[in-house]
């Protein structure tokens, strides 16, 4: 028995990243700081390097930027709302480093439901126990509520 078509989720894709922006700009946790160097030359390439993992929805790159790693629950979470976002991301100009903080501004960019684009000021934190001397701190712990709430599976 066939039954109704299956719902599209372009709704709860736009919800989803709309809600991780929310977080970001709210400053209750930031989605994700970048990795770089010493200097702020180096945070840039920092922000390419995290801008190519959330485009390629890689969640053992993005864990390899952040400052706290996910639990499993979070990092399986992720990766099942990373599978419904078809945003893309982009950074805008260059980010701003004062000493041992900073902030980039990353644009989210949605090809449907009508296109539309979102932008997050995320913080930059130096720490000296990552390579680059950058980490990030990414809000793990929203993904297993959004994706209770959404309905992913």
């Amino acid at each position: 028995m066939g039954g109704p078509p299956p719902k599209k989720k372009t709704g709860l894709i736009i919800g989803i990243v709309v809600a991780a922006v929310v977080v970001l700009g709210g400053g209750t946790t930031a989605l994700i700081l970048l990795l770089g160097g010493g200097g702020s030359g180096d945070v840039h390439v920092a922000a390419d390097k995290l801008v190519t993992a959330l485009n390629g929805r890689n969640v053992a790159q993005v864990g390899e930027l952040t400052c706290r790693k996910p639990t499993s629950a979070e990092s399986e979470a992720w990766e099942q709302v990373a599978a419904y976002d078809q945003a893309r991301y982009s950074l805008v100009g260059e980010p701003q480093v004062d000493e041992d903080a900073g902030t980039a501004t990353i644009t989210l960019s949605f090809p449907t439901g009508g296109g539309g684009k979102q932008q997050a000021a995320i913080g930059l934190n130096r720490n000296d126990e990552f390579p680059d001397g950058w980490c990030t701190q990414f809000a793990w712990e929203v993904y297993p509520k959004l994706a209770e709430q959404q309905g992913i599976p």
